[in-house]
């Protein structure tokens, strides 16, 4: 029996995550374009948008959805990108002013901006029909019990709560109220902090048997390296806890599993980066990255 299904992992890196909307192109070029799509963190986002389209063009609504996101370019200042975007980014979160209540605050910025571009950007009827294709897996982690939770659109009607859910990374972003797969509701932060590695969650519900491709877009690969002031400890901490840990779920599927890695890769210091320029850049690179991971492995 032929193979037919083909799972896309995409983690998160804010947004330094554009680059996976450059895989998403070769992929679609290389009419690969996955059964299965795992998200979490900003992975979440594109994911989404993959998933729930409101055209008939992937990577057209990834590039539409992207471009809200950037900012333009500051004249002279082209470096600043990433020191501004601790002002906020008005397409996706914006800091907080209640100063009077910061005793009580449970987050730095408030997100309601980034409900109201997904809202632009996705249709979530069709998140909530179970036949969607691709099957969309969203991890998050319950701040009620603890543990990793996967929203499943073939098991419950995924909403846009449910998608700022799995990217509600914390201190930076508030928790989020969603139901689980039984309708009740939970408290939940980013499923980096708790949930299964994105291809082990698509290996619990995808028969190995039946994978043809698993891709896996890695952002961060592993290194070493002490913080040395403030500035970095954030870049560092971003980086451990999105990092790549489906290495024990990828052997099983031996040379079914493609890591697409970036050839430079950026410190997750400049996750706040949302400049068009470095937005085009990222987008580029993942686009060459996976074509060549593709070719390497004759696909």
């Amino acid at each position: 029996m032929a193979r037919s299904q083909v799972i896309l992992c995409l983690q998160g890196g804010g947004a330094l995550t554009a680059y996976q909307a450059g895989v998403i192109r070769a992929l679609q070029e290389a009419e690969l374009l996955p059964t299965v799509v795992v998200g979490v963190s900003t992975g979440a986002l594109n994911g989404a948008v993959l998933a729930g389209h409101k055209r008939n063009d992937p990577d057209g609504a990834l590039a539409a959805f992207w471009h809200e996101l950037g900012r333009p370019r500051i004249p002279f200042m082209p470096d600043l990108g990433a020191a501004l975007g601790a002002y906020g980014n008005p397409a996706m979160y914006l800091p907080r002013g209640n100063w009077l209540d910061l005793g009580r605050w449970n987050a730095l910025y408030d997100t309601s901006p980034l409900a109201r571009t997904l809202d632009k950007h996705v249709d979530f009827q069709r998140l909530a029909d179970p036949e969607l294709r691709p099957r969309l897996l969203l991890t998050a982690t319950n701040l009620d019990t603890g543990a990793g939770e996967v929203f499943d659109s073939a098991v419950q009607a995924l909403t846009v709560e449910h998608v700022l859910a799995a990217s509600a990374l914390p201190p930076t972003f508030p928790p989020v109220q969603a139901a689980d797969a039984d309708g009740t509701p939970h408290q939940y932060w980013d499923g980096s902090l708790a949930g299964p590695p994105p291809l082990e969650a698509a290996l619990e519900r995808v028969d190995a048997d039946d994978v043809a491709l698993a891709v896996v877009v890695d952002l961060f690969p592993r290194r070493g390296g002490v913080p040395r002031h403030m500035g970095e400890v954030g870049g560092r901490v971003l980086e451990l806890v999105a990092a790549d840990r489906n290495d024990g779920a990828a052997r099983r599927l031996a040379d079914r599993a493609v890591f697409v890695r970036p050839r430079e890769p950026e410190s997750a210091a400049n996750a706040a980066d949302f400049g068009r320029d470095a937005i085009r850049r990222r987008r580029d690179a993942g686009y060459r990255d996976a074509r060549d991971a593709l070719a390497a492995r004759g696909g």
